[in-house]
């Protein structure tokens, strides 16, 4: 199916869609938005049903709507439904569709609830995402694998490639992780928005010991400059460089912690996470003590030999979530502080 091209009159019909499905939204009538959204991905005038940047928007304005008035479980039903629609009512009308963006949300959903269930999702995503630049390329001679890189399932799967349902004591906390931090974090890099540095710095100010503040203030605006710059590298060993500030101010100047005799000043940041565990006071919950995991992860892997080693490469893309997602928890770290 080829793409839809809008003509002026097809535009003022899409606008009229958005004034009538924010009139829906706006009186919680989720069935009739729905709805709504099936018929014109049925009669694939005002909406592509083969091109996700063509009715996605639409479905994710539908199914946050649905999670802010009736809960996750609705807001997982509404995709759930939205796939079954595509296979059994699209596909055999128009052949196969590309449904990534659905598979991508339903992976995000279930991570909170198993791991191993929302990468299998993911990684259905990737698939779907495959085979669209296939059928991009054209027959072209093109490496796939590298084009995929910018998808939001391939982004997913790379930051959460390494953690697993027993990195959590709770699932409350595991839902915190995959709810509050990681989806947040991920639709906030999708539509380019960041969280306030002016948070970030209270929290930090909150966090670390006055002794310490001046330098992990001092790595926090070269954090920043990288990330403004769009500098993936940087912005991720920054991240681990600031993390490690902060843990080594707490540890330092506030518990006292001496390793197998030596001073911390002396040890790197997966030395001083693992200590910082251990203490048990030092991190206010597990989906914060996750998030520190992961940068350390990814500050491991910027060696050049780990990087050829990984299956998901470090994009931008991947390094802007991850920042939004350390400013996400030293935000909420500050909040639990006394």
């Amino acid at each position: 199916m080829s793409v839809v091209v809008h003509t002026a009159y097809e535009w003022g019909n899409t606008m009229r869609m958005n004034s009538k499905l924010d009139d829906l939204l706006s009186h919680g009538r989720f069935a009739e938005a729905t709805s709504l959204l099936k018929n014109h991905l049925i009669a694939a005038e005002i909406i592509d049903p083969s091109n996700g940047t063509s009715w996605a928007p639409y479905a994710d304005q539908i199914s946050f709507g649905i999670l802010s008035e009736k809960g996750q479980p609705a807001f997982d039903a509404f995709w759930k439904e939205l796939l079954r629609f595509f296979e059994e009512d699209l596909e055999p009308i128009w052949g196969h569709l590309h449904k990534g963006h659905v598979l991508f949300r339903l992976g995000l959903a279930r991570l909170s609830d198993e791991v191993s269930t929302g990468k299998k999702y993911l990684e259905e995503a990737l698939d779907e995402d495959r085979q669209l630049e296939k059928i991009r390329a054209g027959g072209k001679s093109v490496d796939i694998e590298k084009s995929i890189r910018p998808y939001s399932s391939y982004v997913a799967l790379c930051i959460i490639e390494r953690i697993e349902d027993e990195h959590f004591d709770s699932a409350i906390e595991k839902q915190k992780f995959f709810r509050e931090f990681f989806s947040t974090s991920f639709d906030a890099a999708i539509m380019g928005r960041g969280v306030d540095q002016a948070l970030v710095e209270k929290a930090v100010n909150r966090i670390v010991p006055q002794e310490g503040l001046e330098q992990a203030l001092g790595i926090k605006k070269e954090l920043d400059l990288t990330f403004e710059g769009r500098l993936p590298i940087a912005t991720v060993s920054l991240a681990g460089a600031f993390l490690e500030s902060v843990l080594l101010s707490i540890l330092y100047y506030e518990e006292c912690v001496t390793v197998q005799g030596k001073s911390v000043l002396e040890v790197e940041l997966g030395v001083l996470l693992r200590e910082a565990t251990e203490k048990k006071d030092v991190f206010p919950s597990d989906a914060i003590r996750a998030t520190c995991q992961v940068i350390h992860i990814f500050r491991n892997r910027l060696h050049p030999g780990n990087e050829l080693r990984q299956m998901y490469k470090l994009t931008d893309r991947v390094a802007t979530t991850l920042k939004i997602l350390l400013d996400l928890a030293l935000v909420d770290w500050a909040r639990q502080t006394k």
